[in-house]
């Protein structure tokens, strides 16, 4: 995590207007950073959506926003800080989405990554029919990762609901 909040990538795509990084905080000192994530746009094929969801979708591309990273502190992990952090990223999502088109949130996980699979699913993510490519394509070395979505009116209901 520590190494998100301080490497050049992150920095230059904040710098570059690429994407927003937001922190979460200890609340009994400011200066331990417990968790973040970080939003973006993008926009999918119609085509990756489900049968039902297609039919909904007026554009060729529809935009969209990305939860780009979202982390827990190791030290902090367990407490379902993860949860709230999503809660946070997702209500955000939510609030831009009444100023910009945003008709879904799509991110990656790690294949590996049960816990986190299990919360996103949870709060109502689901596989793409067919996953979009990545536009950057493939890291070497990176692990294998799934991408997953939630429909903005999804997320609406999740939030009024209390997620």
């Amino acid at each position: 995590m520590n190494g998100f909040l301080r490497g050049d990538r992150i920095s230059r795509e904040v710098a570059h207007f690429e994407t927003a990084a937001f922190v979460l905080v200890h609340p009994d000192d400011p200066e331990t950073i417990v968790g973040y994530y970080a939003l973006s746009n993008t926009a999918i094929k119609r085509a990756h959506f489900s049968n039902k969801e297609r039919r909904s979708l007026g554009y060729q591309a529809t935009p969209g926003a990305i939860i780009g990273y979202l982390g827990v502190d190791k030290r902090f992990q367990g407490h379902h800080l993860g949860v709230y952090i999503l809660k946070r990223a997702l209500c955000r999502c939510l609030g831009v989405s009444s100023q910009c088109g945003c008709a879904f949130v799509v991110l990656d996980v790690e294949v590996k990554n049960e816990r986190a699979i299990s919360m996103y699913t949870k709060a109502g993510f689901k596989e793409f029919k067919e996953p979009p490519e990545d536009e950057g394509g493939d890291e070497p070395g990176r692990p294998e990762k799934k991408k997953l979505y939630i429909t903005m009116s999804n997320v609406k209901a999740a939030v009024e609901q209390g997620l």
